[in-house]
Formats: C-alpha cells, sequence, structure tokens
C-alpha cells in the first residue's frame, strides 16, 4: 500500500516538482497536492491523512496561510517536511500529545522530555 503524501503549496514550482517526481514512483507513494490557501486545506490535511505533508521552506505565502502548528494538528501522526532548495535541507517536524491537567503532570512531561 503506498504512503500518502500531502505537497503543502501556494506558488511554488518545487512543490510542483516533487509531485510530478513522487507521482513517477505510485506503487510506493500517492501524492496530494493542497493548495495552503484554500477554504478547505484543513479538511483536505484531515481527508488524506498524510504519512508526510511536504512544504517548501522558500513558499512564505502557503507557511503564512497554514502554519506548520496547523498542518499537524490537522494531520496529527504525520510528519511535517520543510524542504529548503537553498540551503539542500529538509527540517522535520512532529507533534506529541500529551494531556497534563496538574503541574505535577507537567513536569514528568519535562523531565520525561530531558531524559530521552
Amino acid at each position: 500500500m503506498p504512503l500518502k503524501v500531502a505537497i503543502l503549496f501556494h506558488r511554488s514550482l518545487l512543490a510542483d516538482g516533487i509531485a510530478l517526481r513522487l507521482r513517477e514512483h505510485p506503487e510506493l507513494v500517492e501524492a496530494q497536492m493542497v493548495d495552503a490557501s484554500s477554504a478547505d486545506a484543513v479538511e483536505r490535511l484531515r481527508e488524506i491523512c498524510p504519512t508526510a505533508v511536504i512544504v517548501d521552506a522558500t513558499d512564505t505565502d502557503a507557511l503564512r496561510s497554514l502554519p506548520i502548528t496547523q498542518v499537524l494538528d490537522a494531520a496529527p501522526g504525520s510528519k511535517a517536511m520543510l524542504i529548503d532548495p537553498r540551503l539542500g535541507d529538509v527540517k522535520v517536524y512532529s507533534v506529541l500529545h500529551h494531556s497534563a491537567r496538574a503541574i505535577e503532570e507537567l513536569i514528568a512531561m519535562v523531565r520525561a522530555m530531558g531524559a530521552a
């Protein structure tokens, strides 16, 4: 079963190129474009339920329209991959959801993160 990948864009030629190259491997990856500035961008991410969300780090309009925190809230369990073509760099973001109703629980979480 191919991995689902959402490619978040607004005005990015890099995003188009990544989608084109990923689609050359349909047995491995199912790539779908999501316009970050569209009214249904969050809903589309929820529907796709991607393993990864790829974003061109230079596409500031996309990042302004749908910040990484909103991407990760819309697609829990996904990794957000910010690709910077200028640096040849990929930053991977993820989120861990925990419940902390008391300060002791928050302190325990901070300690666990420090030990990791």
